[in-house]
């Protein structure tokens, strides 16, 4: 047995969300369209208005978003030796896969670290990526962000856990800074 059949032969590695934190991210997420409609029916300024009518509808489906990961109990992100399943980017093989990078978003509270997979031929996968895939791509392109970001905000186990299970299914996947 070559150490590629091991690797295609070694058990997958599935996270779900984490129960927790998805349910602190709703909980913020209803709060803040309660603030929202606070805002709208004061209507003591313009820029209250504009808030609370931005906020509502953002927040409302972050909420209806959030609370559908917590009812749908399928895993967030399957890693496995053929590649990766992504409940919102679907199934990319490694054979897709360039290299691995970690990148960072600096807010004023906290740094976001994510994963971003860099693929061989962007515009392929995008052809047939779900349209919820396709959609985060656009919004991340003038950013500079490949069309694969995952987020290990809501898994129940840190960034550096997921990279090492990515190497362990796919010992040739480079990771780059």
């Amino acid at each position: 047995m070559t150490i590629d059949d091991a690797v295609a032969a070694a058990p997958e590695t599935s996270y779900p969300s984490s129960v927790r934190r998805t349910a602190l991210m709703l909980l913020g997420s209803i709060a803040f369209v309660v603030a929202g409609a606070w805002m709208l029916v004061l209507h003591s300024s313009l820029k209250m208005d504009v808030g609370g009518a931005i906020g509502v509808p953002f927040f409302g489906l972050a909420a209806i978003v959030l609370a559908n990961r917590l009812v749908r109990r399928a895993p967030e992100l399957v890693i496995n030796g053929v590649g990766i399943v992504h409940f919102r980017y679907g199934s990319i093989p490694w054979s897709e896969v360039d290299h691995v990078t970690v990148r960072h978003v600096n807010t004023r509270a906290s740094t976001q670290r994510f994963i971003e997979l860099v693929l061989r031929d962007p515009a392929g996968y995008l052809a047939q990526a779900p349209r919820s895939a396709r959609m985060q791509a656009a919004a991340n392109r003038p950013f500079g962000y490949g069309p694969v970001q995952i987020s290990t905000t809501t898994l129940p186990v840190p960034l550096e856990e997921v990279l090492a299970t990515m190497h362990r299914h796919n010992p040739q996947l480079q990771f780059r800074a």
